[in-house]
C-alpha cells in the first residue's frame, strides 16, 4: 500500500472534507507497512497535520498540531474497513461471508484503543473523523426496456444509454448516507460503535447522523473547561430543538444505572438551560412543547433537579435566582404528570450510589 496516497485518498478528505476514495480493505499487513513508514512528514502527512491542526484548533486555541501516530493510523485503517463495507466489492459473490466477519473483527480490534489521556489527544482523535458521518454516496439506477443497473458510487458505463430514446433509458440518482446504510448490518454497526467508542469526542458532538451512537458515557470529560465549552457551543449551533431530546435520552441512560459520569451529565443539561435562560430571548417550555413534545424530558430533568437543589449555583443571588427558579417551576408545569416525581427519583438514587462509592 502506498501510504503518501492513502493520505491522500482517504485521510486527508476524510479529515479536511471532499471526495473520499476507498480502494479496499486495510489488513494487517498494510498496516504494518503504513506504521513502518514516517507519513507525517510526506507532503499529503503534512497538509494532513495542517487539516487536523485546524481542526483542534477551533474546539481551544492551544491545541497543539496532532501527530499521526500508530493510534492515528488504526483508526482511520478501521474507518477505512469500515466504509468499504458499503462498497460495491463488498457485495462481490467472490467476497465471503466469513470473510467480511474475520475483516469486522479484526476492524474492531484496531478500533479498541486506550482512552485519550489528556483533552488534547481527545481532539486529535476526533480531528481524523470529522467528516465521518457526512460522508455521502450517490447511487445510480439505470432502468431500460430489458432491464435494470444498479451503480454505488460508481462511474456509470456509456453502453446502457446508448439509443437511449429507442431503448427508453430511464436514470434514477440518489444520495445515500454511507454511515446510515452500513450501520443497517448488526456487524458493521458493532464497527461503528467501535470506532465512536474510540473517539470519545465525536461521540459527545451530537449530529443527526450519529444519533443512535450518540450518549454520555464519555461524560467525564465535559468536566473540562474547554470540552465543556466546545461541545456546548456545538450544541448551541445546533439548537434546543434537535439537540434537547436526544440529549435528555442520553442523561436518563446513565441515571437509570447509576453510572460513571451520570451526575456530570445532569450539570451538563442544566447548564445548557441555563444558557436558555439567560438567552436574550428565551423560549419557555411550553412554547417549545408546542413546536416540539418530545422535548418533554429535557424540561423535566431540569424541573427535578431543582427539586433537589441541583439545577442552579449555589451562590447565585437574586434577582437571577428567582429568574431560575420560576423557570424551573415553568419546566414542571411544562412536564407530564408524575414524570418529573420519576425523573427526581433516579436523580436522588443515582447521587446516592456516587456518594456510597467514594
Amino acid at each position: 500500500m502506498n501510504g503518501a496516497s492513502w493520505l491522500e485518498e482517504f485521510a486527508l478528505p476524510l479529515a479536511r472534507g471532499g471526495p473520499v476514495r476507498v480502494r479496499g480493505p486495510v489488513n494487517a499487513r498494510a498496516l504494518k507497512s503504513l506504521v513502518a513508514v514516517d507519513l507525517q512528514e510526506s507532503e499529503a502527512g503534512r497538509r494532513l497535520a495542517d487539516a487536523r491542526h485546524q481542526t483542534v484548533r477551533g474546539l481551544w486555541s492551544s491545541a497543539p498540531e496532532p501527530i499521526l501516530d500508530e493510534d492515528s493510523l488504526r483508526l482511520l485503517a478501521a474507518v477505512q474497513n469500515l466504509l468499504f463495507l458499503g462498497h460495491p466489492s463488498a457485495d462481490s459473490t467472490f467476497v465471503r461471508d466469513s470473510t467480511l466477519h474475520k475483516l469486522i473483527e479484526f476492524s474492531c480490534q484496531l478500533a479498541a484503543l486506550p482512552d485519550p489521556t489528556s483533552k488534547d489527544e481527545l481532539a486529535a482523535r476526533h480531528s481524523l473523523l470529522l467528516h465521518l458521518f457526512d460522508l455521502e454516496r450517490e447511487d445510480v439506477t439505470v432502468r431500460f426496456w430489458a432491464g435494470s443497473l444498479q451503480l454505488k458510487g460508481e462511474s456509470t458505463p456509456k453502453k446502457p444509454y446508448l439509443f437511449a430514446k429507442l431503448r427508453r433509458v430511464r436514470e434514477e440518482r440518489n444520495r445515500v448516507k454511507v454511515s446510515a446504510e452500513v450501520a443497517q448490518d448488526p456487524d458493521a454497526r458493532t464497527l461503528l460503535a467501535a470506532i465512536v467508542k474510540a473517539s470519545p469526542l465525536t461521540g459527545l458532538l451530537w449530529s443527526e447522523s450519529l444519533e443512535p451512537f450518540f450518549d454520555l458515557s464519555s461524560a467525564k470529560w465535559l468536566r473540562d473547561p474547554d470540552v465543556a465549552r466546545a461541545v456546548v457551543e456545538h450544541f448551541s449551533s445546533a439548537g434546543i430543538e434537535k439537540i434537547g431530546a436526544p440529549l435528555s435520552e442520553a442523561a436518563l441512560a446513565l441515571l437509570n444505572g447509576a453510572r460513571p459520569g451520570a451526575d456530570t451529565a445532569l450539570a451538563f443539561v442544566c447548564h445548557l438551560h441555563l444558557i436558555e435562560v439567560l438567552a436574550s430571548q428565551p423560549k419557555l417550555p411550553r412554547a417549545l412543547l408546542a413546536e416540539q413534545d418530545s422535548l418533554r424530558d429535557f424540561f423535566a430533568l431540569f424541573a427535578a433537579a431543582a427539586r433537589l437543589g441541583r439545577h442552579r449555583p449555589s451562590d447565585v443571588t437574586p434577582p437571577l435566582s428567582k429568574v431560575i427558579d420560576d423557570y424551573a417551576v415553568a419546566c414542571e408545569r411544562a412536564s407530564a404528570q408524575g414524570r418529573v416525581d420519576q425523573i427526581a427519583d433516579l436523580v436522588r438514587a443515582g447521587i446516592s450510589a456516587k456518594e456510597e462509592g467514594k
